[in-house]
Protein backbone atom coordinates (compact mmCIF):
# COMPACT_ATOMS: atom_id res chain seq x y z
CA UNK A 1 0.00 0.00 0.00
CA UNK A 2 1.28 3.33 -0.55
CA UNK A 3 0.40 6.76 0.49
CA UNK A 4 1.96 10.37 0.24
CA UNK A 5 2.77 12.61 3.04
CA UNK A 6 4.49 16.08 2.07
CA UNK A 7 6.22 17.90 3.90
CA UNK A 8 5.48 19.76 7.04
CA UNK A 9 2.23 17.55 7.07
CA UNK A 10 1.20 16.90 10.85
CA UNK A 11 -0.63 14.01 11.97
CA UNK A 12 -2.55 12.49 15.04
CA UNK A 13 -3.46 9.37 16.63
CA UNK A 14 -5.23 6.65 14.88
CA UNK A 15 -5.69 7.72 11.66
CA UNK A 16 -6.61 5.35 8.85
CA UNK A 17 -5.20 6.28 5.00
CA UNK A 18 -6.05 3.93 2.46
CA UNK A 19 -4.12 2.97 -1.03
CA UNK A 20 -2.94 6.41 -3.02
CA UNK A 21 -4.40 8.83 -0.33
CA UNK A 22 -2.01 12.21 -0.99
CA UNK A 23 -1.62 14.79 1.79
CA UNK A 24 0.08 18.04 0.05
CA UNK A 25 2.59 20.39 2.78
CA UNK A 26 1.09 22.24 5.42
CA UNK A 27 -1.92 19.87 6.46
CA UNK A 28 -3.54 18.62 9.82
CA UNK A 29 -4.74 15.58 10.44
CA UNK A 30 -6.54 15.50 13.80
CA UNK A 31 -7.42 12.31 15.92
CA UNK A 32 -9.23 9.57 14.83
CA UNK A 33 -9.79 10.85 10.53
CA UNK A 34 -10.53 8.20 7.58
CA UNK A 35 -8.97 9.26 4.77
CA UNK A 36 -10.63 7.18 1.70
CA UNK A 37 -8.27 5.88 -1.46
CA UNK A 38 -7.19 7.98 -3.83
CA UNK A 39 -8.83 11.67 -2.41
CA UNK A 40 -6.27 14.19 -2.24
CA UNK A 41 -6.03 16.97 0.02
CA UNK A 42 -5.15 20.40 -0.95
CA UNK A 43 -2.05 22.53 0.69
CA UNK A 44 -2.86 24.05 4.27
CA UNK A 45 -6.05 21.99 4.68
CA UNK A 46 -6.98 21.03 8.28
CA UNK A 47 -8.83 17.86 8.83
CA UNK A 48 -11.11 17.95 12.16
CA UNK A 49 -10.89 15.08 14.34
CA UNK A 50 -13.39 12.08 13.78
CA UNK A 51 -13.93 13.18 9.90
CA UNK A 52 -14.19 10.46 7.00
CA UNK A 53 -13.24 11.66 3.38
CA UNK A 54 -14.50 9.87 0.88
CA UNK A 55 -12.88 7.48 -1.80
CA UNK A 56 -11.43 9.79 -4.37
CA UNK A 57 -12.39 12.90 -2.82
CA UNK A 58 -10.39 15.89 -4.22
CA UNK A 59 -10.29 18.24 -0.60
CA UNK A 60 -9.49 22.23 -1.04
CA UNK A 61 -10.74 23.40 1.99
CA UNK A 62 -11.21 22.19 5.72
CA UNK A 63 -13.14 19.50 6.64
CA UNK A 64 -14.58 19.96 9.77
CA UNK A 65 -14.74 17.78 12.71
CA UNK A 66 -16.96 14.72 12.82
CA UNK A 67 -18.50 15.29 9.02
CA UNK A 68 -18.37 13.06 6.08
CA UNK A 69 -17.31 14.95 2.95
CA UNK A 70 -17.03 13.68 -0.31
CA UNK A 71 -16.65 14.47 -4.13
CA UNK A 72 -14.86 16.68 -6.41
CA UNK A 73 -14.61 18.92 -5.05
CA UNK A 74 -15.38 17.46 -2.03
CA UNK A 75 -18.39 19.17 0.37
CA UNK A 76 -19.92 17.67 3.18
CA UNK A 77 -22.28 15.21 2.86
CA UNK A 78 -23.56 14.09 6.32
CA UNK A 79 -22.46 14.00 10.19
CA UNK A 80 -20.19 10.76 10.48
CA UNK A 81 -22.88 9.30 12.72
CA UNK A 82 -21.69 5.81 12.09
CA UNK A 83 -17.91 6.35 12.47
CA UNK A 84 -19.12 8.42 15.90
CA UNK A 85 -21.19 5.58 17.21
CA UNK A 86 -18.34 3.12 16.83
CA UNK A 87 -16.52 5.65 19.07
CA UNK A 88 -18.91 5.63 22.08
CA UNK A 89 -20.17 9.02 21.23
CA UNK A 90 -23.28 9.29 23.36
CA UNK A 91 -27.18 9.84 22.13
CA UNK A 92 -27.32 13.41 23.67
CA UNK A 93 -24.08 14.16 21.61
CA UNK A 94 -25.05 13.09 18.24
CA UNK A 95 -28.52 14.65 18.18
CA UNK A 96 -26.69 18.15 18.88
CA UNK A 97 -24.04 17.41 16.39
CA UNK A 98 -27.07 16.64 13.71
CA UNK A 99 -28.85 20.11 14.57
CA UNK A 100 -25.22 21.39 14.42
CA UNK A 101 -24.40 19.74 11.23
CA UNK A 102 -28.02 20.92 9.82
CA UNK A 103 -27.44 24.63 10.76
CA UNK A 104 -24.00 24.50 9.58
CA UNK A 105 -24.17 23.20 6.55
CA UNK A 106 -27.89 22.83 5.41
CA UNK A 107 -29.51 26.06 6.36
CA UNK A 108 -28.19 28.42 3.28
CA UNK A 109 -26.42 31.13 5.77
CA UNK A 110 -22.90 32.37 5.70
CA UNK A 111 -20.47 30.66 7.82
CA UNK A 112 -20.35 33.74 10.42
CA UNK A 113 -24.48 33.70 10.89
CA UNK A 114 -24.58 29.73 10.69
CA UNK A 115 -21.96 29.48 13.56
CA UNK A 116 -23.98 31.92 15.57
CA UNK A 117 -27.27 30.59 15.06
CA UNK A 118 -25.36 27.04 15.74
CA UNK A 119 -23.97 28.84 19.25
CA UNK A 120 -27.75 30.15 20.42
CA UNK A 121 -29.81 26.50 19.38
CA UNK A 122 -27.56 24.06 19.64
CA UNK A 123 -27.36 22.54 23.35
CA UNK A 124 -24.29 23.83 25.04
CA UNK A 125 -21.66 20.01 24.75
CA UNK A 126 -17.96 19.93 24.38
CA UNK A 127 -18.51 18.11 20.85
CA UNK A 128 -20.72 21.40 19.86
CA UNK A 129 -17.74 23.64 21.04
CA UNK A 130 -15.24 21.60 19.18
CA UNK A 131 -17.04 22.03 15.77
CA UNK A 132 -17.89 25.83 16.58
CA UNK A 133 -14.07 26.86 17.81
CA UNK A 134 -12.84 24.41 14.39
CA UNK A 135 -14.89 26.18 12.06
CA UNK A 136 -14.53 29.76 13.77
CA UNK A 137 -10.86 29.79 13.30
CA UNK A 138 -11.45 28.16 9.50
CA UNK A 139 -12.63 31.81 8.87
CA UNK A 140 -9.74 33.46 9.72
CA UNK A 141 -6.55 34.33 7.98
CA UNK A 142 -3.21 32.29 8.30
CA UNK A 143 -2.19 32.74 12.01
CA UNK A 144 0.77 34.28 12.47
CA UNK A 145 3.25 30.95 13.66
CA UNK A 146 1.83 29.73 10.20
CA UNK A 147 3.48 32.81 8.60
CA UNK A 148 6.42 32.65 10.38
CA UNK A 149 7.13 29.31 9.48
CA UNK A 150 6.77 30.37 6.12
CA UNK A 151 8.78 32.65 5.86
CA UNK A 152 11.80 30.77 7.57
CA UNK A 153 11.36 28.51 4.40
CA UNK A 154 12.41 31.10 2.12
CA UNK A 155 8.32 31.54 1.23
CA UNK A 156 6.79 34.90 0.01
CA UNK A 157 3.21 35.93 -0.97
CA UNK A 158 3.45 37.86 -4.08
CA UNK A 159 -0.12 40.03 -4.44
CA UNK A 160 -2.82 38.02 -4.01
CA UNK A 161 -0.98 34.62 -5.85
CA UNK A 162 -0.27 32.68 -2.66
CA UNK A 163 2.63 31.38 -0.76
CA UNK A 164 5.95 30.60 -3.25
CA UNK A 165 8.44 28.28 -2.56
CA UNK A 166 12.05 29.83 -3.85
CA UNK A 167 13.81 27.41 -1.84
CA UNK A 168 14.05 23.32 -1.92
CA UNK A 169 12.09 21.91 0.63
CA UNK A 170 11.94 18.17 0.95
CA UNK A 171 11.18 15.82 4.17
CA UNK A 172 13.86 15.16 6.24
CA UNK A 173 12.68 14.13 9.65
CA UNK A 174 9.92 12.33 10.91
CA UNK A 175 9.44 13.04 14.52
CA UNK A 176 6.79 10.58 16.87
CA UNK A 177 7.44 11.31 19.91
CA UNK A 178 4.87 10.10 22.41
CA UNK A 179 2.15 11.81 22.60
CA UNK A 180 2.81 14.52 19.75
CA UNK A 181 2.05 14.33 16.33
CA UNK A 182 3.91 12.94 13.48
CA UNK A 183 5.27 15.96 11.75
CA UNK A 184 7.98 16.09 8.23
CA UNK A 185 10.19 18.91 8.73
CA UNK A 186 11.82 20.89 5.43
CA UNK A 187 14.15 22.84 4.44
Amino acid sequence: AYVHIAHHVQLGNHIIMSNVATLAGHIVVEDHVVIGGLAGIHQFCRVGQHAIIGGCSKVVQDVAPYMMVDGNPARTRALNRVGLERRGFTPEALQALKKAYRILFRSGLTLGNAIEKANQEVADMPEVRRLLDFLRSSDEELPEAMIRNLQSLSLRQPSAMGWVLLGLCVPITLSANAGTPLMWAGI
